[in-house]
């Protein structure tokens, strides 16, 4: 598994033969990021859920400004991040490594803690724990962690149906064989006279 395109393009990323993780594809992932080029650069990019951290090393590589990577499991999103800024320039390393943040929690537990906001969010829960995506929409829906004017990213099965909480809306969606992308956007929740805060 390697970095697709940018800076980094051709970086070996590592992930676990056991299958703990169920990377992005790797044409998944080129896909995506196409699609979000023009948001990328100079972004603050959150990826949750983020296994090896790929995405979000694709961030870096195609420009983001920050990129902050959560799981339970941080591993291999560390060993991912050592591994890549080693291979730069020794100037760059340091700085480099400190636009790279690695967070050791539960999505939810960092989402009801977390005070910055971020420009773009990928989100990819495990296929197997639906009530994850619902969490999560609530979480973010609730709270300013997407800007205004950001995007939230959800890669999920095919199968999977979910309704998305007030305060979000789906964009375009994309297939790719059993995988959805698509793509959220924050939207202003309008209360009826009678339900006007008071």
């Amino acid at each position: 598994m390697r970095v697709t395109s940018g800076e980094w393009k051709g970086f070996p990323l590592d992930f676990p033969k056991d299958r703990t993780f169920r990377p992005t594809q790797e044409k998944v992932r080129a896909a995506v990021f196409n699609i979000l080029q023009s948001q990328i650069r100079g972004a603050d990019f959150l990826d949750l859920y983020c296994g090896t951290g790929a995405m979000g090393f694709e961030a870096i590589s195609r420009g983001a400004s920050t990129v902050t990577l959560v799981d339970t499991n941080s591993r291999f999103a560390e060993k991912n991040r050592d591994a890549s800024v080693a291979r730069l320039l020794p100037e760059t390393q340091d700085e480099t490594r400190r636009r790279i943040t690695v967070v050791s929690a539960t999505v939810p537990d960092y989402l009801r803690q977390v005070k910055q906001s971020f420009d773009v969010i990928f989100m990819d829960p495990p296929w197997d724990q639906e009530g994850l995506y619902k969490d999560t929409f609530r979480l973010i829906a609730g709270s300013d962690i997407l800007r205004l004017d950001g995007v939230l990213c959800c890669e999920y099965p095919k199968r999977l149906e979910f309704a998305l909480p007030s305060g979000l809306a789906i964009g375009h969606q994309y297939a790719y064989s059993d995988t959805m992308v698509s793509m959220i956007f924050r939207r202003e929740v309008t209360h009826a006279s009678g339900d006007l805060p008071g």
